[in-house]
């Protein structure tokens, strides 16, 4: 499901525009990147939430130009499913 078709499945559902639906889900986009970017978590609750994880820094062997290079540590952006999202996807995914 795209973007343009969660924005018509939430305007048919409610009172708001597909276009106001449109910047509601640009919005939560806009709120979760930079909430998670400053460090903090996104809970939604019955959804998972957004966090980030560390990863450590490692050197890793280049085979091209026979040599190595460093990659430092850094945090990425992780998503984890709640339970209940899990357990509807692993019923679905049984039938």
């Amino acid at each position: 499901m795209k973007k343009h078709e969660i924005a018509r499945a939430i305007a048919r559902e409610t009172s708001i525009t597909y276009s106001q639906a449109l910047t509601a889900i640009d919005t939560l986009k806009t709120l979760i990147i930079e909430t998670v970017a400053r460090g903090e978590r996104v809970t939604l609750r019955d959804l998972g939430y957004f966090d980030t994880r560390e990863w450590k820094g490692r050197t890793v062997k280049n085979k091209l130009l026979d040599g190595t290079f460093p990659i430092p540590s850094h945090r990425v952006p992780t998503f984890h499913p709640s339970g209940k999202f899990r357990r509807a996807v692993r019923r679905c995914l049984h039938h």
